[in-house]
């Protein structure tokens, strides 16, 4: 057996060697296990990414499990690829598996701390195998995705009071999940998550910056925007300059697109004929959104994925960064579009509403306010009783009735478009906020490694003693050991994802399939 000595902070944790931070006496090995990862970019991947080239400068081993990309290794840390199948609902997504050798690999890694990036087919095998196997050895999970809000947006069958009890009892063998927003933990509070943690994601402040903006870009976006106005004459607006309305992410359902396009056209044909609607990023929903810009005669550019210096110069050269998503964990798009210099104009919703102040640094919708008709104008103040909210509560009343919803974001654009000063004010505001220390992706990840740490020093056991291949038995006995493992665990996995399928009273009531209401 390996001994892993419990580690304990160095003396020195704050000193820095060759501008590297060491935190620990000894490397403190964390394997990381997702669902995801690069070369498919969303907020997910790249927080997972960032983190890991900032443990390897804080000398932390890490090595991370997940889908099969071709890559072994990143920033430093090894990489276990998985086998699995693609998700027909989700291009570019796979649902992973486990195996023998993703066992062999993970107890000869001998990890101090097992962290699980929304557990949810792979983290579910890892989570029953870890139980299995390595007992002693803490967990730690991370929320980035509402998976009962995403079931929900692509018509996948379950249940979302039992997703959410499912989601909740996964995460409940962890020593504390992670998650990165303040609205994300009340969100998960209420629906009976424990030892929440939160810690927001950071902003590379080198790569965001408004003194990126270029002007041949500009020119790029008016012209090709210029070539839509021969369909489109009536919104064009001559001799004024154009003001770029700028979406950057994944274009798929969940990020409320439709939405952003119907009320850019709801604009009055002043407004609408300054604006370009820029969206940086791919998906499987670029195709049908193309077709809803032209059917609307909004005219719009398409930028395909961005990075680098590109991704910089795109954000820096926009006007107006738009987060219309109501799935968001944490808008890490706003954050970068703020970075540079942008006013925001959102949605009082979950993730958005932890970087935006209203009237400071852009402008949010109510959107209870807004269903019920209550008397309203752009920047007023919120309400006293205004409400952050979530894809579960907006969903209905955007279902209900969403032409009011439209209207008023229409209107929220209008003021940011037309007044320029209004607009830049909001923009240096956001570019203070977010290039402040609290969004640095050093500190962020400091406070991660902080939480491995707490991690680790809750074992009772001064010695952790990690199952690893002794002479004792024969390799053949581990083998056969290992291989039942993974069909326990596959078995356990296919199992909570069984539970979705099984409503709880609230789920039938709410139906009308028990107590005759939905109340």
């Amino acid at each position: 057996m390996d001994d892993c000595t419990l580690l304990t902070p160095s003396p020195t944790a704050a000193t820095a060697s060759r501008g590297q931070i060491s935190l620990y006496r000894e490397p403190l090995r964390v394997a990381i296990i997702v669902e995801n990862f690069l070369p498919q970019v969303d907020g997910s991947t790249l927080t997972i990414a960032s983190l890991l080239q900032h443990l390897n400068a804080m000398g932390v081993q890490g090595m991370l499990f997940g889908p099969e990309s071709g890559m072994i290794e990143y920033a430093g840390a090894n990489l276990f690829g998985t086998f699995g199948l693609p998700m027909p609902a989700y291009p570019g997504l796979k649902v992973n598996f486990i195996s023998p050798a993703f066992i062999h690999a993970l107890r000869k890694f001998a990890p101090h701390v097992i962290h699980l990036v929304d557990p949810i087919c792979l983290g579910v095998q890892a989570l029953a195998a870890a139980a299995l196997l390595f007992p002693s050895t803490p967990v730690v999970t991370s929320y980035h995705t509402n998976l009962a809000a995403y079931a929900a947006v692509f018509g996948y069958p379950c249940y979302p009071h039992r997703a959410w009890q499912v989601n909740a009892y996964l995460h409940s063998f962890a020593r504390c999940t992670l998650v990165p927003s303040a609205s994300t933990a009340k969100l998960l509070e209420e629906r009976r998550f424990a030892n929440l943690r939160v810690i927001s994601r950071g902003v590379d402040i080198s790569s965001f910056k408004s003194s990126l903006r270029s002007v041949s870009l500009r020119e790029k976006w008016a012209a090709t925007a210029a070539s839509h106005s021969a369909l489109f004459p009536e919104t064009t607006s001559p001799g004024l300059d154009p003001v770029i309305i700028l979406f950057v992410g994944r274009l798929s359902r969940e990020k409320n697109l439709c939405f952003l396009i119907d009320a850019v056209a709801a604009l009055p044909l002043c407004s609408r004929g300054r604006s370009i609607l820029v969206f940086v990023g791919d998906g499987p929903y670029r195709r049908g959104l193309e077709e809803r810009c032209a059917a609307a005669g909004v005219r719009a550019v398409f930028m395909g994925h961005l990075s680098g210096q590109g991704l910089g110069e795109a954000f820096a050269s926009g006007d107006i960064m738009v987060a219309p998503s109501l799935t968001e964990t944490s808008g890490q798009a706003t954050l970068q579009g703020m970075a540079a210099g942008l006013a925001v104009a959102g949605l009082l919703a979950e993730g958005t509403a932890d970087l935006v102040v209203h009237g400071h640094t852009g402008l949010l919708l109510d959107i209870v306010a807004a269903e019920e008709g209550r008397p309203w104008a752009p920047c007023m103040p919120l309400g006293p009783d205004a409400r952050v909210l979530g894809w579960g509560e907006a969903a209905p009343l955007l279902a209900k009735n969403i032409e009011p919803l439209t209207e008023r974001f229409a209107c929220i654009l209008e003021v940011l478009i037309r007044d320029e000063p209004l607009r830049c004010r909001m923009g240096r505001a956001g570019a203070q906020a977010a290039r402040g220390g609290a969004y640095e992706w050093t500190s962020c990840s400091r406070r991660v490694v902080e939480a491995y740490g707490e991690a680790v020093g809750a074992i009772p056991l001064v010695n952790v003693k990690l199952p690893s291949q002794s002479s004792l038995l024969p390799a053949a006995i581990y083998a056969l050991l290992d291989a039942a493992v993974v069909l326990l665990a596959l078995g356990l996995a296919l199992l909570s994802h069984a539970a979705y399928f099984v409503p709880t009273a609230r789920d039938l009531r709410e139906r009308g399939w028990w107590g005759g209401s939905g109340q």
